[in-house]
């Protein structure tokens, strides 16, 4: 399941969320649910973001480390195709399985405070365009996984 569609339909559930504020009347609790929603909506996208950055990151790093400290010209498709199939890494900690890291660390970061999180993305955010040496880079949050996951599964039930 894409991770930002996901966070954004769940989010609609969250404690405190409220819905359809602008048919309230009172403009003090429009406010207030206002500020609800907007909380939760930072909270819950920053981990968004701060998982991608931090698989971002790691990528470029192990990427790196395996061409002698610079990053290939094939960097941009590289990262392209790990988005497309993330959880095509094995996790072999306890047993062999297929995991997706954006979502494993967006889970870890669960009831992260949003100090931290603010901090951390700040932070990832740096380190990882300071390693980005190029005019322009894309990082798909959604449709790529979305892109992968259709042209596996539509293949499969054709």
């Amino acid at each position: 399941m894409p991770d930002l569609w996901y966070v954004i339909q769940a989010m609609q559930g969250s404690p405190g969320w409220v819905n359809n504020i602008f048919k309230m009347k009172d403009p003090t609790k429009v406010k207030s649910a206002h500020a609800n929603n907007e909380w939760i909506a930072t909270h819950n996208l920053s981990k968004v973001f701060l998982a991608c950055w931090i698989v971002l990151k790691t990528f470029i790093d192990v990427v790196k480390q395996d061409n002698q400290g610079t990053l290939p010209s094939s960097i941009l498709h590289d990262w392209l195709l790990f988005q497309l199939h993330p959880a095509d890494i094995h996790n072999t900690e306890h047993t062999p399985m297929l995991s997706n890291p954006f979502t494993h660390i967006f889970r870890q970061l669960w009831d992260a405070p949003q100090v931290m999180l603010t901090d951390l993305v700040t932070h990832y955010s740096d380190e990882v365009l300071a390693n980005i040496n190029v005019k322009s880079f894309f990082c798909i949050i959604d449709e790529a996984q979305v892109a992968g996951g259709e042209y596996i599964y539509g293949s499969v039930f054709k």
